[in-house]
């Protein structure tokens, strides 16, 4: 279950996100009085990439539901357990002992329907993340068991939680995540992969007999390159959200990764197959500086002279000391197809 709770939040997450940017983009129509061509192109893939996810999200109702329905029939044959149980008239210990199993049986069975029913009805990531509190601070003991039981791996941080960071940057994370109790099991298990890869690495760099530096541009293929995402006089920023959009036809985007700014921050990226990069950089004691925040990896599709433009069409940035949205803004970048160079986008933070 903790999987579909994982699985209900980012569909919710994107769903709402491309809600926000079609919205957003029908404001811009507005008022400019028109639809170009390419208002019309940003449309459809908006439009296709919601109604993907909302089939998506149409899937992990209904295997809640299923789920929901085998619960309650649990929950119905622990009931009737406990009832017979009690007709008996026996007071010894082994009665008891069978009165206590039944009983956590019961709640915590109660438990799981509780958060079933709650995530199926959930219409948003924060609601999702509310039921993950509830089940954390609930006071009722046998019932807390069960639900903490359940709602671990949601919590817990996993070694593949973090696409893109590098070995040193997942180290990091590790340490501050490390320093709550609940997190110490899959901490350990996240180290051992870590020092295992690492010593991959070493020992491979070691048999090579290679000993000059390599530049990151080596391990590019061709008509591959690298965009950094810039950012400007960022000051205490506790979370990051921005979508650019490019020509799917022209450029493929292949993988992103953390950036100077924000290093030990949590990134979180997806790449839509139309054209569709959307990435969160969280962080709870703030992000600050100017510099690269993402870098990103394209690749040219095919080695034309066309400079193909990549577009911010959706952006939130939230102040770590307020918690209010903060102000951005942005300049749009762009790719030459044939030479490969490119204008790196750029988000500029005001004073405040």
């Amino acid at each position: 279950m903790p999987d579909k709770f994982r699985e209900l939040r980012e569909a919710l997450r994107i769903r709402n996100t491309t809600r926000e940017q079609i919205r957003s983009l029908n404001d811009q129509r507005n008022k400019s009085g028109g639809d170009d061509a390419k208002f019309l192109s940003q449309y459809e893939k908006l439009i296709s990439r919601l109604a993907s996810v909302d089939d998506r999200l149409s899937g992990l109702r209904q295997a809640l539901a299923e789920e929901i329905e085998e619960s309650r029939t649990t929950l119905t044959a622990a009931e009737e357990g406990m009832r017979a149980q009690r007709s008996r008239e026996v007071t010894d210990t082994a009665y008891d002992e069978e009165g206590l199993a039944l009983h956590r049986q019961l709640e915590s069975e109660r438990a799981r329907l509780s958060l079933l029913e709650a995530a199926a009805t959930a219409e948003s990531a924060a609601d999702i993340d509310r039921i993950s509190a509830m089940a954390v601070t609930d006071t009722d003991g046998t019932a807390a068991e069960k639900k903490d039981a359940i709602m671990e791996s949601y919590n817990n941080v996993r070694f593949a939680d973090w696409p893109g960071a590098s070995v040193p940057e997942r180290i990091g994370m590790l340490w501050r995540e490390g320093r709550k109790p609940q997190s110490k099991r899959s901490i350990l298990i996240s180290a051992a992969a870590i020092v295992a890869l690492t010593l991959i690495v070493v020992g491979g760099a070691f048999a090579s007999g290679t000993s000059g530096e390599r530049d990151v541009t080596d391990f590019l293929r061709d008509g591959e390159l690298l965009v950094p995402v810039l950012v400007d006089g960022a000051d205490g920023v506790r979370n990051l959200e921005f979508t650019i959009e490019y020509d799917s036809d022209l450029l493929t985007g292949i993988s992103a990764v953390q950036g100077d700014v924000g290093r030990l921050a949590v990134m979180q990226y997806d790449i839509d197959r139309s054209g569709i990069l959307t990435v969160t950089v969280r962080d709870v004691v703030g992000i600050s500086g100017t510099g690269p925040i993402v870098v990103v990896r394209f690749r040219a599709n095919d080695r034309v002279a066309e400079q193909a433009p990549l577009m911010f069409t959706f952006i939130k940035a939230t102040d770590v000391r307020t918690m209010s949205d903060m102000p951005v803004l942005a300049d749009d970048g762009w790719i030459d197809t044939e030479t490969l160079d490119m204008l790196a986008p750029e988000l500029r933070f005001t004073p405040h």
